[in-house]
């Protein structure tokens, strides 16, 4: 099964980078989170499973 990956557009850092950044990502130790190091971008697992554009924070 294949599945396409959108990127929400209330994580602009994500949103305008490459694929090839995208995909360059690491787990975070804890499990909980995932950290694009060359996009300077964290996201806990929490916050894109629960959060939607409504109640995002971030700024660009």
């Amino acid at each position: 099964m294949q599945r396409d990956w959108h990127t929400p557009s209330w994580y602009p850092k994500l949103e305008k980078a490459t694929e090839a950044e995208r995909l360059n990502f690491s787990i975070s130790p804890g499990g909980y989170g995932v950290h694009w190091e060359a996009l300077d971008e964290d996201l806990s697992a929490y916050g894109m499973l629960y959060y939607g554009e409504e109640l995002n924070t971030q700024l660009t």
